[in-house]
């Protein structure tokens, strides 16, 4: 019997924003295998298996965006979103690998549509309903775990079903739904009063089922994980948990363990960047320098950790993202070059920059698509920010990226006039994703 379809509307009455909420604040990954990435990774990327071009995760990220912002149903969007797979070529049997990642044949159909639905569906809905368990916790303290109660349930979530426990037992941290595939699980988070109005009782430790861990094998790895029992590979986690711990601001001594939202107040970013590095002064050039200088000390800079492809360079940033550089992004779209004295003066700068940055920032922007701006689309950009002190003098600086269908590209580079700049919003604003440890 085919589930009925999803309908946001209905989602565990969930504000919609909250979902659209998660759903921004991911960053891409192309990924071959759905294991490649694993749990608290799926809270910070978005990603769809056997997608290896980047627009292609935009185009399909977008739709979703769409879909749950106006209460789209899932037989809808699928079919919305159809025409432009097909038209990219990446629908029915599909082997090429600029497409799916592999040489091997892919097959893309409708249940494959459904199940990209269902599971991001799914994972928003369990990460925004956690946000709102933490605030109601006082009045409301307890999570009682239901099934859905038919002939299809699963008989390890079976055994789970009417387990109640205190919002923060360390059993939520695992088995909090969806645990699986297509788990049709929920909690209902309860008060003292409805507790004993019930005739219910608190789930003893002693209780709680006891199934077997088992283990799992993702591709590549040295070693296999634990998955624990009653849950499949890759769900053993709290998507909810990973998420909240994106609204605390990191504290200033330590690397950022996951991407903060919090990381803007009304007046500002709530985190001063981190002091200005010393720069020796050989690192300023002439500003009458020829461009062509310029760009090759550039890209001379970033060669030593970067991959050639073609007239490019595949560089791989402190995030382990590949960036995509190459002379065009010091060229506009009619060929005259963007490289003003100030760029040409700080160019070594700027590689800096992109090698050591002190924060990353991701930020979800609106762009309109006609010339009458009736029509626009959501473009993820990423900002590289740094400051170095050359010679007793600060020198902000920015580099911009957007997604691309080969992944994240140069588009510009920024000698800020002064500190406060890169204080605005549209540089230090969205997800800090990274930023720099200070000793």
């Amino acid at each position: 019997m085919a589930e009925p379809p999803l309908s946001i509307r209905a989602a565990l009455d969930l504000p919609p924003a909250e979902m659209l909420r998660y759903l921004r604040a991911k960053d891409y990954r192309a990924t071959v295998n759905w294991a490649e990435m694993w749990h608290d990774d799926h809270v910070r990327s978005f990603t769809v298996a056997k997608v290896a071009r980047y627009d292609l995760l935009e185009t399909i990220r977008a739709s979703l965006h769409d879909a749950w912002s106006k209460g789209v149903p899932l037989d809808q969007w699928r079919e919305q979103l159809k025409p432009e797979l097909q038209k990219a070529g990446w629908w029915g049997n599909v082997r090429d690998r600029s497409l799916t990642g592999t040489d091997a044949g892919v097959y893309v159909g409708s249940k494959r549509l459904d199940n990209i639905f269902a599971t991001n569906f799914r994972m928003a809905a369990a990460a925004s309903q956690w946000k709102t368990i933490q605030a109601a916790k006082e009045l409301l303290p307890y999570l009682w775990y239901r099934t859905a109660g038919d002939e299809r349930v699963r008989s390890s979530h079976q055994s789970l079903h009417d387990i109640i426990l205190p919002v923060d037992h360390p059993f939520w941290l695992i088995y909090f739904p969806p645990n699986d595939w297509g788990c049709r699980c929920r909690v209902r988070q309860i008060s003292e009063r409805e507790l004993a109005r019930r005739g219910l009782k608190v789930t003893p430790d002693s209780k709680l089922p006891q199934i077997a861990p088992r283990l799992f094998w993702r591709p590549g790895a040295t070693t296999p994980e634990i998955v624990p029992g009653g849950v499949g590979p890759g769900f053993g986690y709290n998507p909810g948990v990973s998420y909240m711990r994106s609204f605390v601001p990191p504290q200033l001594d330590v690397p950022l363990s996951g991407p903060s939202q919090a990381a803007r107040a009304a007046a500002g970013p709530v985190l001063p960047l981190p002091a200005p590095r010393s720069m020796p002064a050989d690192m300023l050039l002439d500003g009458k320098v020829s461009d062509d200088v310029a760009v090759r000390l550039f890209l001379d800079r970033i060669r030593q950790r970067s991959q050639v492809v073609d007239d490019a360079l595949v560089f791989r940033d402190v995030m382990n993202e590949p960036i995509v550089i190459s002379p065009e992004f010091f060229r506009r779209a009619d060929g005259s070059s963007k490289l003003r004295s100030d760029r040409r003066e700080t160019i070594k700068l700027l590689a800096e920059t992109l090698l050591s940055p002190d924060e990353i920032w991701w930020q979800w922007e609106q762009v309109f698509t006609n010339a009458e701006h009736t029509a626009w689309r959501w473009r993820l950009t990423r900002r590289y920010v740094a400051q170095f002190d050359v010679d007793g003098k600060d020198r902000p600086l920015l580099l911009v990226m957007q997604v691309g269908k080969d992944g994240w590209h140069g588009v510009s580079a920024f000698v800020a006039r002064n500190n406060r700049y890169l204080d605005q919003e549209q540089v230090r604003g969205g997800v800090l994703a990274w930023r720099r440890p200070e000793k």
